[in-house]
């Protein structure tokens, strides 16, 4: 561990009066993303040859990704996270617009029945990634503020009223898969930040029934529930990504 330490500090290159990093997490992440490289690489061998005449095409591809990852986690290392306080706003801001891009034609790059893809000079993500980081930022420098959270006013209204905006916006996509993150992840902040369990649990229990509301309305997702409680329901469709999955763990053991 000592190693490690010493390693971390010539890394991040800290001053005297500047924190350790956080250690478990480097690890943990740096774990996570070793072991996703190899699962991609067992699984793409087959079409990567196929497609591309190399097995290891989109390992390679995923390399030059990780590289890029590592240089843009080092730099905002170097960055003093709480000046991200003064462009709160700018990040909301931007959550919106980009959570908008997906529908304007020529910019929205859908897939399947979801609009949550933007294509802007060949290249093709998905801004709900970055509203991951951008509306938390916002959230957490507002709830910086002292507040009554006891005043509907002053902590919960607003809190629901901007949440409720950018959670139309990915309904309308849809993307409930990653609004929920959002979603969880922004009432832990608003916990943290000082809300009332009342109003947490409260907005826990809205949020079940509207969940359960658009899975009856959308036919696609109550088809993934039907194939969690039974994967023989659609073998050939719904249900063959978890069959498939299912094959290789019985038939390829714990490795």
């Amino acid at each position: 561990m000592n190693v490690l330490k010493k390693f971390l500090r010539k890394i991040f290159r800290l001053s005297r009066e500047e924190h350790d990093p956080d250690r478990v997490l480097v690890v943990v992440s740096g774990l996570i993303v070793l072991s996703g490289l190899l699962i991609l690489s067992s699984a793409s061998i087959v079409t990567a040859y196929t497609k591309f005449g190399s097995v290891y095409y989109y390992f390679f591809h995923q390399l030059a990704y990780l590289a890029l990852g590592i240089f843009l986690f080092w730099t905002f290392s170097r960055f003093n996270y709480h000046k991200w306080k003064k462009y709160a706003v700018i990040c909301l801001i931007a959550s919106v617009i980009l959570l908008c891009l997906v529908f304007i034609p020529g910019v929205a790059a859908g897939h399947g029945s979801a609009r949550s893809w933007i294509d802007i000079f060949g290249f093709s993500f998905q801004p709900s990634e970055f509203v991951k980081i951008f509306f938390l930022i916002y959230l957490a420098a507002w709830l910086d503020r002292k507040r009554d959270f006891s005043k509907h006013g002053e902590g919960l209204t607003p809190f629901l009223i901007v949440l409720g905006l950018i959670s139309l916006l990915m309904i309308m996509q849809p993307d409930i898969g990653t609004l929920s993150i959002i979603a969880l992840s922004s009432l832990a902040v608003y916990f943290v930040g000082g809300g009332r369990i009342i109003s947490i649990t409260g907005m826990i229990l809205v949020s079940i029934i509207i969940l359960f509301v658009l899975v009856k309305v959308n036919s696609y997702q109550m088809d993934r529930f039907k194939c969690m409680m039974n994967s023989d329901y659609n073998t050939d469709k719904e249900c063959y990504q978890l069959n498939q999955s299912l094959i290789a763990v019985g038939s390829g053991g714990f490795w």
